[in-house]
């Protein structure tokens, strides 16, 4: 039997500053077994910049209400 990694998603991991970036992000990356698959934020633009910042699979921007 093969393990699969367990695939995360972030809300709120801006590149530039969040939380995401200096805490859980880290985290993440050092876990074996667990991938960061995506990352989510506010807009498309910031969103493209995590997940390429971050190594994330995908990004997806936040909807308005």
């Amino acid at each position: 039997m093969t393990q699969k990694d367990i695939r995360v998603g972030i809300v709120g991991a801006n590149s530039a500053a969040s939380w995401a970036k200096i805490s859980h992000i880290p985290a993440i990356q050092g876990l074996r077994g667990v991938k960061l698959a995506a990352v989510a934020t506010r807009n498309e633009q910031s969103a493209r910049e995590a997940a390429d910042a971050f190594g994330a699979e995908r990004w997806l921007p936040i909807p308005s209400r």
